[in-house]
């Protein structure tokens, strides 16, 4: 249960990162020492290999000799020199071979019986008989029947007379290799889940101060606001008796004047709007406050976009004509009042529009226009696309990364004014769209406008 609390608390996505940096870093490094230790054990096999079959090369110099003299002076009349007929190289063995080849290229001596396995290479051999090279050190074959081939020159009194090729196979070579690559890979496998377990427990540990704080804090919001609320509720009530009584005195009995008694009713009603602003901002405190483990949101269901969109326009619309603005809802291209369907909860998706429309009512002058628009991207992912777009002064880039903070204003004229509002709407806006499984950016440029998008999963009719 603990671990299932902190996968989906605050801190999840920061656990996640973290998580992951340390198996990257922890990945590099275990990859970069299994490629030096391949590397190494690859080079010393390499050069065993290729010590085993010079080393052999010195070997029955005189015997050689002797043979190839016996070959020479029957002219050919006799068949090469054959070992056993059951002694055939094995090429999945370590050991090496011989085969001994005359001034022509003819083999003369073939213990191994390895011509079976087309060698010996005589292209290899030609720069040793003709005198070209004193040696030659070639690899053969394919990757399934691979041979390491040293040929070397056999001399008779400063005359080249032949030429002892002697070879190994490296199908050993490719086993022991590929048993050390099995073997880095399980002990890679096997430490990357060992830092995982280690990672998961020093990054709680590492997290657990700031996800203390970040409690305290966050218990502090809540409980001021459900303190602030009670006071609130009792200032108001008291504020709305006192401008009751006030317009119910009348007549010349009333020792207070008409002018008097008037100037009191504006400033108690001035009173009991400033007392519903500061509820409003307890409650978008507290909304705030709530992490998204603890979010009590209403029913999921499939809900009409455009008709929620259509509703919130009509709504807004005669305040929109009264600052001088023009609020529209843009055609989508289909038949009046066409059903585009997302999943979410009807109430919060309404108060996201409305946030997004009373941020653009407020920051565009009059003149300016103010468009919503739905639609539905074609050849994306099923998501469906809502945009609040006007024609205000638009946002600085040094602003735009922090429109979303709760309490930032990009104008710095509006932050002490009265219909300013609290500075949390677009936090709350970012906090309903991701509570609805989607996300919104925004797009802006200085006197043009601004264009604010949501992007919400798509819902069909019927969809479970």
């Amino acid at each position: 249960m603990r671990l299932l609390a902190l996968a989906r608390g605050p801190f999840a996505a920061t656990r996640r990162r973290l998580l992951l940096m340390n198996l990257l870093v922890v990945s590099a490094m275990i990859g970069a020492m299994a490629v030096a230790v391949y590397a190494w054990e690859a080079q010393i096999t390499d050069q065993q290999i290729t010590q085993d079959v010079m080393d052999r090369s010195g070997h029955d110099a005189g015997r050689n000799v002797a043979i190839l003299r016996e070959s020479q002076n029957d002219s050919g009349a006799n068949a090469p020199v054959d070992g056993d007929p059951g002694d055939v190289y094995e090429p999945s063995s370590p050991n090496v071979f011989t085969v001994l080849l005359d001034a022509q290229g003819k083999v003369v001596s073939d213990p191994g019986n390895v011509r079976a396995l087309g060698l010996p290479d005589v292209a290899a051999a030609r720069p040793v008989l003709s005198g070209r090279e004193s040696s030659t050190l070639v690899t053969v074959g394919d990757d399934e029947h691979a041979f390491r081939l040293y040929t070397s020159a056999v001399s008779d009194h400063g005359k080249v007379i032949g030429a002892l090729q002697i070879g190994a196979s490296l199908a050993s070579r490719s086993r022991q290799l590929h048993g050390l690559l099995m073997t880095l890979v399980l002990v890679g496998a096997g430490m990357l889940g060992l830092t995982a377990l280690a990672s998961l427990f020093l990054t709680d540990r590492a997290l657990a101060p700031t996800r203390a704080a970040y409690e305290r804090e966050r218990r502090f919001v809540a409980a001021a606001s459900h303190e602030l609320r009670t006071p609130l509720a009792i200032a108001r009530s008291q504020a709305e008796l006192v401008s009751r009584h006030l317009r119910r005195l009348s007549g010349p009995q009333d020792v207070m004047s008409e002018a008097a008694r008037r100037e009191m009713v504006d400033d108690v009603d001035e009173i009991t709007d400033e007392v519903d602003y500061m509820t409003r901002l307890v409650h978008d405190l507290l909304t705030l406050a709530r992490p998204e483990s603890e979010r009590e949101d209403g029913p999921t269901q499939a809900v009409d976009l455009v008709a929620v969109a259509e509703s919130c326009v009509t709504k807004l619309r005669s305040q929109a004509e009264a600052n001088g603005l023009g609020l529209s809802l843009a055609d989508i291209g289909q038949s009046e009042q066409a059903p585009v369907m997302v999943r979410a909860d009807a109430d919060q998706l309404r108060r996201l529009l409305f946030i997004l429309l009373e941020n653009a009512l407020a920051y565009t002058p009059s003149g300016g226009s103010i468009t919503v628009n739905v639609e539905i991207p074609i050849g994306r992912a099923p998501v469906v696309l809502l945009d609040v777009a006007d024609s205000g002064k638009g946002i600085s880039p040094e602003d735009l990364p922090h429109i979303f903070e709760p309490f930032y204003r990009a104008d710095p004229a509006r932050r002490h004014s009265h219909h300013s509002g609290s500075g949390l709407g677009l936090a709350l806006a970012r906090h309903i769209a991701h509570s609805l499984g989607g996300e919104i950016t925004v797009t802006s440029e200085l006197g043009i406008g601004s264009v604010f998008t949501v992007r919400l999963p798509y819902g069909a009719v019927g969809d479970s």
